[in-house]
């Protein structure tokens, strides 16, 4: 081989061959020394396929590492260690040898071996890991996968790391139907997994019910990941619409050893709001400037309070928005509402507004309907001098006479009175005399 073939492999697979020695002594220093002289020996001992020459040289690294490994066995120190954490080393790099036929010519399927370098003071415990293959294909695309590991250590010192899991919990609980209750523990460990989990949760009040057995098994949760569970159930249809206390109880293993975490938690059952409202009452029309009245009765069908329950009255460009509360609706009664309006002297026509129905249960869920309504403002009627004279051009003929003779008949009997009365007065005081 001349000069040229030698800088070209030099250039394309010595740094290869720099990162897989680095995987496996785990230090820059020695990992150079091991590559140049592998690739000194690959190059001097390859046949003339230049094709193989990367496989070749990762194989002639292999060896001269094993062979360092022998002869310095017992005077290896910390310095060609990696830098450890935990017990293992945080990332660890391995050169695959990228000959693109190797792949196929195994049928898909490729051995590796990953040699990590452990500290001698490791912890016990199971360490999440992730290996990350690159490479590219055949149109020289690059592609990058990412598996995740645990490494499992049990042949160093005891963890002193306490496993204290943390439960949340989700869903909705209704009055008489089927619902599912989310829970989610999380492993706030670094080193510990929880092993062959089985989940256990009642409730104190016997209303709400696991659906089938009350037991469930879950995967197992590595460090600092969480597990889902999603326990269906069922709510009786005389439960008690109030926050349940709930006995959860959680055994698992850490380390080959059985724990039992217990837990009570509370969470609320809740009703369907059923506000049902009897239908609006209010003229279709209104005169200009009159008081007008609506009026909504709001039935409580559920078998919770309803509280807050709120009506409000809006008419663009007629009035304001009006409000009036109603307050808490007992089961089985009714409420009823009540709002009163007066249109301006200028509003005349067609308006539509809204109706809206707001409220929420004792637990602050809350429900709105909105409901249209269309209210007609009519003129009000006016009297004029010229109104009043064509009424009385039009009143009928006899009217003026017999209004005449009544006036006649008073004049006269007036008189007679005043007669009458002189002669009265008159008698008396003769008879004073």
């Amino acid at each position: 081989m001349d000069a040229d073939v030698l800088e070209e492999l030099y250039h394309r697979y010595y740094r290869s061959a720099v990162l897989y020695c680095i995987s496996l002594c785990g230090t820059q220093q020695l990992a150079e020394d091991i590559a140049t002289d592998a690739f000194v020996k690959a190059y001097l001992s390859l046949p003339n396929d230049v094709t193989s020459f990367r496989y070749w040289l990762m194989k002639v690294c292999k060896n001269l590492w094993i062979d360092y490994l022998r002869k310095h066995s017992r005077e290896v120190s910390d310095e060609y260690l990696p830098e450890i954490s935990d017990g293992i080393t945080p990332e660890t790099s391995y050169i695959l040898n990228e000959r693109n036929r190797c792949l196929w010519d195994n049928d898909g399927l490729y051995p590796v071996v990953l040699n990590i370098p452990l500290s001698p003071n490791r912890r016990n415990g199971d360490y999440a890991a992730k290996i990350m293959i690159s490479g590219q294909t055949e149109n020289g695309e690059p592609v990058t996968e990412a598996f995740p590991y645990v490494i499992r250590i049990r042949d160093g010192y005891s963890n002193p790391e306490a496993l204290v899991p943390k439960i949340k919990v989700s869903g909705d609980l209704k009055v008489g139907e089927d619902c599912t209750l989310n829970l989610t523990i999380q492993n706030p460990t670094k080193s510990l997994s929880m092993t062959d989990c089985e989940l256990t949760l009642t409730d104190a009040s016997g209303e709400v019910l696991m659906s089938g057995s009350n037991r469930m098994a879950l995967p197992e949760i590595l460090p600092g990941q969480t597990a889902e569970a999603a326990v269906p159930v069922t709510v009786k249809g005389n439960a008690a619409v109030e926050p349940h206390c709930f006995s959860l109880k959680l055994t698992y293993q850490v380390l080959g050893e059985d724990k039992i975490w217990e837990e009570t938690i509370t969470y609320p059952v809740n009703q369907e709001i059923r506000l049902e409202q009897g239908g609006i009452t209010m003229p279709s029309s209104a005169i200009q400037g009159e008081l007008t009245t609506l009026s909504v009765p709001l039935m409580n069908m559920g078998k919770g309070d309803i509280c807050n329950a709120m009506v409000s009255l809006e008419f663009p460009e007629l009035i304001p928005r009006q409000s009036v509360l109603v307050g808490t609706i007992e089961p089985g009664a009714t409420g009823q509402a009540k709002l009163t309006f007066t249109s301006s002297k200028d509003a005349l026509g067609d308006y539509s507004g809204m109706v809206t129905i707001s409220c929420e249960d004792p637990y602050g869920n809350s429900q709105q309907w909105q409901l249209p309504v269309d209210i007609t403002i009519e003129a009000a009627p006016q009297t004029s001098d010229t109104e009043t004279d064509v009424q009385r051009a039009t009143a009928p003929e006899w009217l003026l006479p017999l209004t005449s003779v009544l006036c006649v008949i008073l004049l006269v009997g007036m008189i007679l009175q005043g007669a009458l009365l002189r002669s009265k007065l008159h008698r008396l005081e003769e008879e004073r005399l």
